[in-house]
């Protein structure tokens, strides 16, 4: 009897142990008497993209929708004593994601372009929102440490990468033409100030049996945030009439005249209207004040995009640059800035959207156009069609709404993968 007994404990002990090994390996998130666990990935020079973004990973135990946010902090003893300046701290949040056997991953990422050579930490920490809207957060639930290295440093180091522009030439949709007496093409380059651009303005075939053609030059001005500028203003004669034009404009980024080693954009732009009152980029009459917003680069997934436009309204100012999907629920929130937007996943099905928004001050410009600029981060923005929107509205912070401004302008552009 002793013995039959014996093994019935056996069995029903190994049944305990089955169950419990399942539970852990598919529902540990919620599996009873389990303390939930969250862990990084090594941190490498392997880590840091062409934007400088040091990108941080790990597995967690805790919700989908947890506040999961990351200390990144220097060790002051660690700082060099040169007198140099940046930033010794930055604070980011995370994209929580399922994984395999009921875990979940997470993923983040710093900007360390700005950040200071030393040793660092980095604290992972849960958040709850509290009253007036105010986050608390918790003692870290995961560490790990890093070191931010200069050239001289040795392996093993993290180091910031010497980051690359593309050169490039766009070209404004025709919607942006803002000169009160004659048609302006305008558009935003990366060449530098001063460089020499020629344009030519060809008549489309079959629009008037025409082979019409105008060409002249034009010079590269100084932007916004390394996004230079160009315009060229046709004599009146050359925008005259129902003609639908080919612009071709180019430059070369030795700065030597074209078209050794240059680039170059095409448009169509025509037919070019006659004079009118300035459009927001809706079509909407914007009267005498207007924002408008330049031509988009072609914005993927995991990268850091300069946005930019110009604003009758005057240096100082702010105005609200939103990024958010074109089709999107009605409780749908904003993150605070475009790193933020991995807390914004409340969209139904398996696609999951974020967005960015953001203030942004008026810079001073020049002939009445004064600039704006807006640094979109898409590391967690899945793929989709998305509008920016850009505007004087402004939020109220003592009543907690938002403010209603006259002026506006909208784009509708697509998202792709990395």
């Amino acid at each position: 009897m002793k013995k039959k007994h014996l093994t019935i404990a056996g069995i029903i002990a190994a049944i305990l142990l089955a169950t419990m090994f399942i539970g852990i390996c598919l529902y540990s998130p919620k599996f009873p008497f389990l303390p939930s666990t969250t862990t990084i990935d090594p941190i490498t020079d392997a880590n840091v993209d062409e934007n400088n973004m040091l990108i941080l990973t790990g597995t967690t135990t805790l919700p989908l929708d947890t506040f999961l946010d990351i200390n990144v902090t220097a060790d002051p003893a660690s700082l060099p004593q040169d007198g140099g300046t940046g930033r010794t701290t930055v604070w980011t949040n995370t994209l929580i994601s399922p994984a395999d056997w009921g875990g979940n991953r997470w993923k983040g990422q710093v900007d360390i372009s700005e950040l200071r050579p030393a040793d660092y930490t980095v604290s992972v920490v849960t958040g709850t929102m509290g009253e007036n809207f105010t986050l608390k957060f918790s003692d870290p639930v995961a560490t790990a440490r890093f070191t931010l290295g200069d050239g001289m440093s040795r392996p093993g180091n993290v180091h910031k990468k010497t980051t690359v522009m593309q050169p490039f030439i766009r070209i404004n949709p025709v919607d942006q033409l803002t000169a009160a007496t004659v048609p302006k093409i305008t558009g935003t380059t990366s060449l530098a100030p001063g460089t020499p651009l020629a344009w030519s303005m060809q008549a489309v075939a079959n629009d008037t049996g025409s082979p019409q053609g105008y060409a002249g030059s034009a010079a590269v001005t100084e932007g916004i945030d390394g996004i230079n500028r160009w315009a060229v203003l046709p004599a009146a004669a050359d925008a005259a009439g129902p003609v639908r034009y080919r612009f071709t404009i180019t430059g070369n980024p030795s700065g030597s005249e074209p078209p050794a080693g240059s680039v170059s954009a095409t448009a169509e732009i025509g037919p070019v209207p006659e004079p009118v009152a300035p459009v927001n980029t809706t079509g909407t009459p914007r009267g005498t004040g207007f924002i408008t917003i330049d031509a988009l680069p072609d914005i993927r997934a995991d990268s850091v995009y300069i946005l930019t436009g110009t604003t009758s309204l005057p240096p100082g100012e702010d105005l609200l640059v939103q990024v958010y999907p074109v089709s999107f629920e009605t409780n749908y929130n904003f993150s605070l800035e475009g790193s933020e937007a991995g807390k914004n996943r409340n969209l139904s099905g398996d696609v999951v959207f974020g967005g960015a928004t953001g203030m942004t001050r008026i810079l001073n410009g020049s002939a009445g156009e004064n600039l704006w600029s807006f640094r979109l981060e898409t590391y967690q923005i899945s793929g989709g069609e998305y509008q920016i929107n850009v505007s004087n509205d402004r939020y109220d912070y003592d009543a907690k709404t938002l403010v209603n401004g006259d002026l506006y302008s909208t784009r509708i552009f697509p998202l792709r993968g990395g």
